[in-house]
């Protein structure tokens, strides 16, 4: 069986590359599509798992489900807590990086498709950074208020006690100000 080399020059003459190639147009669009969704799909899931700790945290603590910190794992009263603290930072944290996205997406529709690229990763790398530091604020806010048996801290507990005190001394010069000041009016009519 010999090769026919004129079929295969009429097969190789006739081929046309760019009929097989998407169009350039649509695949920058496409490209652009993906960009824009990818940078609102981290925001968005964080949100949803902020809502999901804030509403329906789980009763105890366990390895499987939940914000996990040490601290947070020792009783159910610092489980719960740590679980609410999560919610409304990554709540927080979620959609504010959403509207970000959203009102940064006709920036990145002008860009060209490198610096969109540059963009892109910029954000998502500032996205996890994000994500990160909202994880160590939670992490030194659970260390302080909770020992590792989940008890507060005796710090906390005398503060709190302090605070107390203080905070009934206050009202009592307040409600003695609004005694004295009805009293004051009564006697100039």
């Amino acid at each position: 069986m010999e090769l026919d080399m004129d079929f295969l020059k009429t097969l190789i003459s006739d081929f046309d590359l760019m009929a097989i190639l998407p169009d350039l147009a649509d695949l920058m669009d496409w490209i652009v599509k993906g960009v824009n969704i990818a940078l609102i799909i981290g925001p968005v899931v964080l949100a949803v798992m902020g809502l999901w700790y804030l509403l329906l945290p789980t009763r105890e603590a366990n390895y499987v489900v939940g914000y996990r910190f040490f601290w947070g794992m020792g009783s159910v009263k610092s489980w719960k807590f740590t679980q609410r603290l999560a919610g409304l930072v990554w709540l927080i944290m979620g959609v504010r990086m959403a509207r970000e996205a959203y009102d940064n997406r006709a920036q990145l529709e002008a860009l060209e498709t490198i610096e969109l690229m540059y963009t892109a990763i910029e954000t998502i790398i500032r996205q996890v950074g994000t994500v990160i530091i909202s994880c160590v604020i939670i992490n030194v806010v659970i260390f302080l208020l909770f020992n590792f048996k989940g008890n507060y801290r005796r710090l906390w507990r005398f503060l709190g006690r302090k605070a107390k005190e203080l905070f009934d001394k206050l009202v009592a010069k307040i409600s003695e100000a609004i005694k004295n000041a009805t009293q004051k009016n009564k006697t100039e009519k």
